[in-house]
């Protein structure tokens, strides 16, 4: 979760979450990036980005073999929500699912 947003910001490749994302999920996260920046922002690359921290998750299971999860995020002095659905795929959950709000 927390390095879905380091790739928001510009700090990891969306290629380090092959193991627990989606190609679906890792292009919103692409996206995500490219609407931070294209409004001139400079992502913060710098070592010390502050890190992402979970503020609270709440998660059910509408079915068998899914989850879906709300999260909420503080990142420096800003607060984001999340939504995302796991599915186990391949012996391991991945994300299938991500909204960053």
């Amino acid at each position: 979760m927390l390095a879905a947003f380091e790739v928001t910001a510009g700090v990891r490749p969306s290629g380090q979450l092959v193991r627990w994302c989606t190609d679906d999920v890792r292009s919103t996260l692409r996206r995500q990036l490219a609407l931070e920046t294209s409004g001139g922002q400079v992502p913060d690359r710098r070592p010390g980005f502050p890190g992402a921290r979970v503020l609270s998750v709440r998660s059910s299971a509408p079915d068998d073999g899914h989850v879906e999860s709300a999260v909420t995020v503080a990142i420096g002095t800003r607060v984001r929500a999340v939504a995302l659905r796991t599915e186990p795929l391949g012996g391991r959950w991945r994300v299938t699912a991500l909204e960053i709000g």
